[in-house]
This record gives structure tokens, C-alpha cells and sequence, in this order.
């Protein structure tokens, strides 16, 4: 494998390391832990102490940026770089990253017959981040906002389990519900009556008449807008 290309990277590197304000900015695109000088600036004036040491700025800031991160991915955590990547593929995307994961994740558990598409095609960065989010379960976004950028007819949904949601602590709002790599249930994490019981529960008071609607087998046969989407 030619080295050249690597080297001229870490030149460039520690060139623009050593360069002014603007030559820096993009640095902290690339590497984890390299505020810009911008931000440097705005949190030295915070501290109203001219002593402090840039090295004590910039610890304070890596641990601020720390607490925003709700998941880490255990091998970018332990710093088990060559877990997933291999000196002769550095980079791994596409099809070739979904065999990289299952490595450690159980691959049985992605190949059931009804599989949402990007687990169909390999491509678990689709939805998840690498390395770790500020989201859970290393969603690249809030999972209304990641799932509606393909169900955008479920944008205008207003049907919110968010206090179940957050007693099951899922990852967000579709999850309470759905499950998003693969299922028998048409993506359900359980059969659908057992999905809205989670819920919707008999009361005691209940009419005979309503007790016994309880034990239909399908909410949907009569309750077709499960997502509340029509319009009032």
C-alpha cells in the first residue's frame, strides 16, 4: 500500500496546525477534540480569568462537548481503532461496512424475510453513526426526524408515545412502536394489539359493551389512522 498519500495528509495536518484563526477552522471538521480559534476566544472571555491556561479552556470544552454525547460506539470508546478498520481498507463504506458490523453483532438478527431497505442493502450508516451521537443507540438524528427523511408521508404525524417512550427508554418515538431492522409483525416490535396495549389500556369502569372491544384482535380494523395523520 503506497504510504505517500498518508503522509502528505499529516503534513497538511500539522502545516495548518501551526497556522492562523482561518487556516484552523477546518481542523475540527476532521479530528475529534480541535476547537477553532473562534470558540477558544468565546470561552476564555467566559472564564473572566486572563491567567487561564489555553490547556485548561480546552479540557473544560472537550469535557462540555463529552456530556453532549449519548452513545458511544464501544470500539471508538476503547479506542479499538483496527476493530472495524483494516490497514488495507481504511475506510469502509457501503455494503463491505454492514459485514464489518457483524462482526460483533449477531447477523441472524438482520436477515429475516420483511427487513427495512437500508438493513436489505448493507447500509447501516444510513441511520447510525460510527464512531458516537447525541442521540441514542448512535442515531445520526432524533428518530422522528431520521425516519421522516424517507416516510415523509408520516411528517404531518401527531400520534406521540412520547411518555411511553421515555418509560421504555427507546431511543425515540417511532421505536416505541416499531422495530426498525427487521420483524415478522410488518415492523412492529410485537403484535400489533400487544403494540397499542402498551398504552391503551381497559379501564375498570369500562361498559360491558367497551370490555369486550378489548379483545378484538385488530385496533386497526376500525382505527385506520393510526398515526393520526388525517386532517380535522
Amino acid at each position: 500500500m503506497k504510504k505517500w498519500p498518508v503522509l502528505i495528509f499529516l503534513i497538511v495536518i500539522i502545516v495548518n496546525g501551526c497556522a492562523g484563526t482561518n487556516g484552523r477552522k477546518w481542523l475540527s471538521f476532521f479530528i475529534d477534540g480541535v476547537p477553532a480559534e473562534e470558540e477558544l476566544r468565546k470561552e476564555k472571555e467566559k472564564s473572566h480569568s486572563s491567567s487561564e491556561d489555553i490547556a485548561d479552556i480546552v479540557k473544560k470544552m472537550k469535557q462540555k462537548e463529552e456530556e453532549k454525547w449519548q452513545s458511544r460506539h464501544v470500539p471508538w470508546k476503547q479506542q479499538w481503532c483496527n476493530a472495524c478498520h483494516k490497514d488495507d481498507k481504511p475506510m469502509t463504506i457501503g455494503p463491505a461496512l454492514a459485514e464489518t458490523c457483524f462482526q460483533c453483532h449477531d447477523k441472524e438478527s438482520f436477515t429475516g424475510e420483511e427487513r427495512h431497505w437500508p438493513v436489505k442493502m448493507g447500509m447501516c450508516g444510513f441511520c447510525h453513526e460510527p464512531h458516537r451521537s447525541k442521540e441514542k443507540k448512535l442515531l445520526k438524528k432524533a428518530d422522528i426526524d431520521l425516519c421522516t427523511q424517507c416516510h415523509m408521508d408520516k411528517k404531518d404525524f401527531s400520534h406521540f408515545p412520547a411518555e411511553k417512550a421515555k418509560e421504555l427508554n427507546q431511543a425515540g418515538i417511532c421505536l416505541t412502536c416499531h422495530e426498525p431492522h427487521n420483524k415478522e409483525e410488518k415492523f412492529l416490535k410485537m403484535a400489533e394489539k400487544e403494540v397499542c396495549m402498551q398504552c391503551h389500556k381497559p379501564a375498570p369502569d369500562d361498559t360491558p359493551q367497551k370490555q369486550a372491544m378489548w379483545n378484538f384482535p385488530q385496533c386497526v380494523a376500525c382505527h385506520n389512522d393510526i398515526h393520526h395523520l388525517t386532517k380535522k
